[in-house]
């Protein structure tokens, strides 16, 4: 817990990521931008949750020798479920940013496509696009 001085009251960090990300820029001197852009969103509590347990695992792996390393092995894919409209290709281009900013993704690269379009292109023409994006991120 902290003491938030505008609103007079202890601030319980656990299920405030806004406030998790706050403390941890300060204490810590984390810097990114990206998600920074995500904390200010309104709502997504959880997605902003994981965001950052994310951001903290693979900041303290990255510390390690290379050797020792865990998450930067592990494959990193998300999927993200909502209604038209919600945020979801906003908040993938945010997560894709933070593990750009990381340096887990080598370029900050995006192919964006649908279900129908993979559908309708065919498995050949899916790998060609695979490999365009490889190693950058893939909208889906």
């Amino acid at each position: 817990e902290i003491f938030d001085k505008a609103n007079d009251s202890l601030v319980d960090l656990t299920n405030n990521p806004s406030h998790s990300w706050a403390s941890v820029k300060f204490f810590d001197k984390f810097e990114c931008k990206y998600l920074d852009d995500l904390m200010d969103m309104i709502g997504l509590n959880s997605v902003k949750g994981k965001a950052l347990e994310l951001y903290m695992q693979i900041s303290k792996d990255l510390q390690r020798d290379i050797n020792a390393r865990v998450c930067t092995k592990q494959s990193l894919n998300f999927q993200f479920v909502g209604n038209p409209g919600s945020g979801k290709t906003t908040v993938a281009r945010i997560f894709a940013d933070i593990l750009f900013d990381l340096k887990i993704r080598e370029k900050d690269k995006y192919f964006e496509t649908s279900g129908q379009k993979l559908l309708q292109n065919g498995s050949k023409n899916f790998q060609t696009d695979l490999l365009k994006v490889i190693p950058g991120v893939m909208f889906i």
